[in-house]
């Protein structure tokens, strides 16, 4: 089979390999369209993959009571064995990074019984593991894998994976906010207004930031400040629930605009507890934290391994999980 090579520069070396065998739980996937997400070409910049380097004993956040995601200092320890790790990783041969995978199953391994040759599926390819999506087979684990139903296009189905699962992260991981399946109670008593849980989501209109909305919709989570640009007034505007407080502000306007329009999205009184930036890059969160509050909020960023200067000292930063922004931002 042919398989794309990502070097640094980036450059794409076009190869034969051979079509990878599944193993135990293991599914290979005839693709007919990959994802391609900015991770991809950040072989250049290991310092945007500290997944890699992460420690798997490492405990996830705090629980909701406790959501504040302390940032760490230079000289955190964990922080210095990230940067060490990453940079052993940085001196990796290139591999191919396609992750998203879209296509018809080829193959499947022991002891996977959902699956078998001509199902159609999309999956999440292990990142940085033999078998990625740019290649005419790929490998996922079943786990990672799901069907994709006859109206779902293999396009739509390669959109999904990491771009999905990074906002899910973000939203549910990272800031601890209701799930999707046990949703913010709506008030049955018309004299009893809905609690609101403002959210700030910058980049809305990014493939990272659109389902972000579109999960805050099914935790009932409002009102949404969506901060986008020319797409705000379509793209953005056909996601969110205006009726509900959301609304749209168009970050071309200047960043004291964005943080008056933030601030205008809030009544009198109420505090900003919630934001997650899916753009993470020129000032994007330096906005967000002029209006969160100091003491009990919460932000979470799409590029961990930076150092974010501004956040406030008693209050959080971080970064996603899975720590790459989807293609489409």
């Amino acid at each position: 089979m042919k398989e794309v090579i990502v070097h640094k520069g980036p450059r794409v070396q076009i190869i034969d390999s051979e079509i990878p065998k599944p193993g135990p739980g293991q599914v290979v996937t005839k693709v007919v369209v990959s994802g391609c997400n900015p991770k991809d070409w950040y072989v250049d910049f290991p310092q945007y993959l500290p997944w890699l380097a992460w420690p798997r004993s490492h405990s996830l956040p705090p629980k909701a009571s406790e959501r504040r995601l302390l940032w760490r200092a230079p000289t955190d320890p964990l922080l210095t064995q990230r940067q060490e790790t990453s940079n052993l990783h940085a001196r990796r041969p290139p591999v191919n990074q396609g992750d998203d995978i879209s296509g018809i199953v080829h193959a499947v391994g022991a002891n996977v019984s959902e699956f078998r040759p001509g199902d159609r599926v999309a999956a999440f390819h292990e990142m940085m593991k033999p078998g990625g999506s740019y290649a005419e087979y790929a490998l996922s684990w079943a786990y990672t894998t799901f069907r994709l139903p006859e109206k779902t296009t293999f396009e739509e189905g390669a959109a999904l994976p990491l771009a999905a699962m990074t906002a899910a992260v973000a939203l549910y991981a990272r800031l601890r906010l209701p799930a999707p399946w046990l949703p913010r109670p709506t008030s049955s008593d018309p004299n009893t207004p809905t609690p609101r849980t403002p959210l700030v989501i910058y980049g809305a209109s990014s493939a990272i930031g659109s389902y972000a909305i579109q999960f805050a919709q099914r935790s009932n989570l409002h009102p949404l400040i969506c901060i986008a640009g020319h797409a705000g007034s379509s793209h953005v505007a056909n996601l969110i629930s205006p009726e509900k407080g959301d609304v749209v502000v168009d970050y071309r306007r200047g960043d004291d605009a964005v943080v008056a329009g933030i601030r205008a999205a809030l009544r009198e009184g109420e505090k900003l507890e919630y934001a997650f930036d899916a753009v993470s890059e020129k000032g994007s969160y330096g906005n967000i934290c002029r209006v969160l509050d100091h003491e009990t909020g919460a932000i979470t960023l799409v590029l961990p391994g930076r150092k974010y200067e501004g956040i406030p000292a008693g209050g959080v930063g971080g970064g996603v999980v899975s720590g790459a922004a989807a293609g489409g931002c």
